[in-house]
């Protein structure tokens, strides 16, 4: 996913369009690269499908913008084939979320446990101490709620990104119909 994309149809054959440079590429790549063999890079992956043989070809501008907006928007979420896993978005959610289930399900088990010694009258002294002391729970509220936050910030973006295809698909084709009509005739 790109910050900004700026793209212009001047014409039936003309793209200009431009978009910030991905974080340390400018320079040499070093060990703390996520992605060393640019499976992210927006320029790359354009140039990767269209050097591609299989595709359907690129009629014209319009067609080119189509495929700078999808790459631009798919990038990140559109690579299970993606070897480095420092770039597997959506694995990193489904971990955090497994991780405080599984925190969530044992919290709640040594709570069963405690309340249950209290209740028999079996308990250690520091037992009541460990029931009203609520800060690990706090903490788990804290990440879930971070979690959340993050996935709901994710899917407006995705959300307000999908709305703009929706509107540039329905202006493209538009234009695309008006110089149909215009070789036509």
């Amino acid at each position: 996913m790109v910050d900004q994309l700026w793209l212009w149809i001047l014409d039936n054959d003309t793209v200009v369009t431009s978009f910030p440079q991905r974080w340390d590429k400018a320079g040499k790549p070093g060990d703390h690269d996520p992605d060393p063999n640019n499976a992210s890079d927006i320029v790359e992956s354009i140039i990767r499908h269209v050097a591609r043989t299989d595709r359907r070809p690129l009629e014209n501008a319009f067609d080119l913008a189509e495929l700078i907006a999808s790459k631009c928007i798919g990038t990140m979420f559109e690579h299970p084939d993606i070897a480095n896993e420092k770039l597997r978005f959506s694995e990193f959610f489904e971990i955090s979320i497994g991780n405080v289930t599984h925190e969530e399900s044992k919290m709640f088990d040594e709570f069963t446990e405690l309340s249950e010694s209290l209740a028999t009258g079996d308990h250690r002294p520091e037992d009541l101490d460990k029931l009203f002391n609520i800060s690990k729970e706090t903490k788990l509220i804290k990440e879930i709620k971070d979690i959340r936050d993050e996935l709901h910030i994710i899917s407006t973006v995705l959300a307000d990104q999908e709305r703009v295809l929706v509107d540039m698909d329905t202006i493209i084709g538009t234009i695309k119909e008006s110089y149909r009509a215009i070789v036509v005739d």
